[in-house]
């Protein structure tokens, strides 16, 4: 096959796009529900499936993971009536895996593909609008100290966002909109679940959202409060003073610092006085013994010299 208008889908080469018939019109967004016809072979040229042999078009979702990843990434790319071929390496395609006698593992595949029809009326857009629909709803409830209401309604609301595939998204800004959402929801629910006292998940969550962004000062502030309450102080007192290099002036780290400083020397002074205590114990109970295995000799000896 030449090489002239071959599109490099992956940027490593793992999967190339050759369009042999132009399409019409736009392209399925994630999560369009996607009809299309191929037939598949190896790069021998052995057909190992084909829907046009059956006569029967195959339906999927686009990227949630229901075909292989190459072809998440290939057909989003074509329009309604367009033609193409996709080669896909074994890494987007099965892999190691085996699939009978005419596909062995690490098989290199190339489809033909037509984009017969989609349906986008729920693509990433009603997912979007409804996450933030429930982001609002959890707002509501968590003013109202309703914090289990609210993580209830955080959580669907992240899930939503979790089915969005957003490396797939074209626009940049689309995609940075949707990685904040994220970050927000992930310190909400941090926030809720920091209010049940349900630390160690809460912890959790921030470092989920310090993922996206290693110096975001709600998710340091947080995070050490989780840390402090699992009676993490020296880890709390790391997290503080790493947020402080980036918020020098934030009066609530610094304040929470001392906090955290003073809470620990007490906790390892009473530590300290229950590890003395506990050995000045073990002592009194070791010299216990010994002087009643004294008491136990002497009485043998006496018992002796009154035989004689």
């Amino acid at each position: 096959m030449s090489t002239e208008n071959i599109l490099d889908l992956s940027k490593d080469g793992g999967v190339t796009k050759k369009t042999t018939k132009e399409g019409t019109g736009k392209k399925p967004s994630p999560l369009s529900k996607v009809k299309v016809h191929y037939v598949g072979h190896t790069s021998k040229g052995i057909v190992f499936d084909s829907s046009r042999d059956r006569n029967e078009p195959f339906e999927f979702v686009v990227g949630k993971g229901e075909v292989i990843k190459g072809w998440d990434l290939g057909i989003p790319t074509m329009k309604i009536g367009e033609m193409a071929v996709l080669t896909i390496k074994p890494e987007y395609g099965y892999g190691s895996q085996s699939m009978g006698e005419k596909l062995p593992a690490n098989s290199t595949l190339v489809f033909e593909v037509e984009l017969i029809s989609f349906d986008d009326s729920k693509d990433w857009r009603y997912n979007n609008d409804q996450s933030l629909e429930l982001k609002d709803k959890g707002n509501q409830e968590f003013q109202k100290n309703s914090y289990s209401k609210a993580t209830s309604q955080y959580q669907k609301s992240l899930q939503l966002i979790n089915e969005i595939p957003i490396e797939q998204l074209e626009e940049e800004e689309e995609k940075t909109k949707l990685i904040d959402l994220k970050k927000t929801l992930h310190l909400n629910l941090a926030m809720t679940l920091i209010m049940k006292k349900y630390d160690q998940q809460a912890l959790d969550h921030c470092d989920q959202a310090l993922k996206i962004e290693p110096n975001n000062v709600k998710g340091l502030y947080r995070k050490a409060i989780c840390q402090g309450n699992l009676i993490k102080y020296d880890d709390a007192i790391k997290t503080l003073q790493a947020g402080l290099k980036f918020h020098p002036e934030n009066e609530a780290m610094l304040e929470k610092l001392q906090f955290y400083k003073k809470k620990r020397d007490a906790y390892n002074k009473k530590h300290q006085n229950n590890t003395k205590k506990k050995n000045n114990n073990r002592r009194k109970n070791n010299n216990q013994r010994k002087n009643i295995n004294k008491k136990k000799n002497n009485n043998k000896r006496n018992n002796k010299k009154k035989k004689k």
